[in-house]
């Protein structure tokens, strides 16, 4: 880390990414997005966010990135605004997710090991590590990540249609 600035990995694409303890959310900007070409969900909500100058910028959607920090893989939902300051943000909501703690003196910033205790079934998070489609009443095979994985295992994936409705995947 120098500075408030650190050397990360997102979708596998070196990048200098800003720590911003006072950002609420993470940040993409628009134009990384789509070097990247990562899959926009469109923000269904009317939320406005004010930007370090004081002005107030709307959201034009949200996407999930794979970022390695120190060798570590992590899966997080970024907020995609149309013209940032930084390609990448990582704002407080990445920050206390991932249990961060900032050495300010020796420019270090430590990720604590949230997997350490078991979790039940109910609680697993699991993410795609890839965009990837299933197909209604379809049996398919996946590449995820999350804290739970660490041998080969089988779930079953069931819809949840708010959700779809939310993020405009679905119209009712």
């Amino acid at each position: 880390m120098t500075g408030n600035h650190l050397e990360v990995i997102v979708d596998n694409k070196p990048i200098r990414a800003l720590v911003d303890s006072g950002a609420s959310f993470s940040i993409i900007s628009e134009r990384y997005r789509r070097y990247l070409k990562k899959v926009m969900f469109s923000e269904t909500k009317n939320v406005v966010l004010k930007v370090a100058n004081g002005s107030f910028v709307r959201p034009m959607g949200k996407c999930m990135l794979r970022v390695i920090i120190n060798s570590r893989e992590l899966l997080f939902e970024f907020v995609i605004l149309r013209h940032c300051s930084h390609d990448v943000i990582l704002g407080w909501d990445f920050l206390e997710a991932f249990q961060a703690v900032i050495d300010c003196g020796r420019s270090e910033l430590f990720l604590e090991d949230v997997c350490q205790e078991p979790s039940t079934l109910n609680s697993w998070k699991l993410y795609a590590i890839e965009d990837c489609t299933l197909e209604p009443r379809s049996l398919s095979r996946i590449a995820v990540s999350g804290c739970q994985v660490g041998k080969d295992l089988n779930v079953v994936v069931e819809g949840n249609k708010n959700l779809l409705f939310e993020r405009n995947i679905a119209i009712p």
